[in-house]
């Protein structure tokens, strides 16, 4: 598996499977649109076969893992794109980094906690509000957890 930077031509390809996941080309996260063409990330891939995908944005010394997505769970593709993402970070001075993730996602809370991240903040009800503008977001999540909260990890550097 290689691990390679978007380009503008790489758009092109991602989109479509970004649409589908993410319901459209933009996501909400703690109460903010974020549009997904153009922002830096990593693509994981294989004999020219994408095998996930990493967006995120950047700060005032700080970058937000903003979209992951690994598609061939339990293959190792999450994490790698992660270490990878952490790993430029740390070579780009970034002093936090921060990832929001839904109360249902177990295994994105996993990864992260693997690697340092800790809790900061719940935002109760963040995915309730993000459904308004997003009503295809499924009420019910994955393992057929209730889909309604946010929780922000941070990792120091």
């Amino acid at each position: 598996m290689a691990i390679k930077k978007i380009t503008t031509p790489d758009w092109e390809k991602l989109l479509p499977l970004l649409t589908d996941r993410w319901d459209g080309s933009f996501i909400i996260k703690h109460y903010t649109r974020f549009d997904l063409i153009g922002l830096p990330g990593l693509m994981a891939v294989r004999d020219d076969a994408l095998l996930g995908v990493l967006t995120w944005s950047d700060g005032d010394g700080e970058i937000e893992l903003l979209t992951l997505d690994a598609l061939a769970p339990g293959q190792g593709v999450g994490g790698t794109l992660i270490d990878a993402f952490m790993a430029d970070a740390r070579g780009s001075g970034v002093r936090r980094v921060l990832a929001t993730v839904t109360n249902d996602q177990l295994t994105a809370m996993k990864l992260l906690q693997r690697r340092g991240f800790r809790i900061d903040r719940v935002r109760r009800g963040a995915v309730d509000i993000a459904r308004e503008a997003k009503p295809r977001i499924p009420v019910i999540g994955e393992s057929g957890i209730g889909h309604h909260d946010e929780l922000e990890f941070s990792c120091a550097l």
